[in-house]
């Protein structure tokens, strides 16, 4: 698992189609697989399959209003293979660093990271 949390400015509804757009631009495998919105909160997911690792790695965005910030919270998962020891080449982290450098381009820096 590899997670971030950023903050930025902006309208929430701008910011969650961007990240949608982007994202399912950043590679032919990666896909929106739905979200739940809420007034403040929104929350997004996205599922990527990686053949270098022959495997699949999910992405959780959880974008937050708060005053005039948003949040976005960034959980890369799933990217392990095998059944006991689950090695992982790192897929989550890559996806999260894609989500990362797509909220950069917006202006989001980084508020946390784990």
């Amino acid at each position: 698992m590899s997670k971030l949390s950023m903050k930025g400015h902006g309208e929430l509804s701008q910011v969650s189609s961007n990240l949608i757009g982007w994202m399912e631009g950043s590679g032919v495998s990666c896909q929106y697989i739905g979200g739940m919105y809420r007034k403040n909160n929104i929350m997004l997911v996205f599922d990527k399959y990686y053949m270098r690792a022959s495997n699949r790695a999910s992405l959780s965005i959880m974008l937050t209003k708060e005053d005039d910030v948003i949040y976005a919270d960034i959980v890369g998962a799933g990217g392990g293979q095998g059944v006991f020891f689950n090695f992982s080449w790192g897929a989550e982290g890559n996806f999260v660093d894609t989500a990362r450098s797509l909220l950069n381009e917006m202006g989001f820096i980084v508020a946390e990271t784990y």
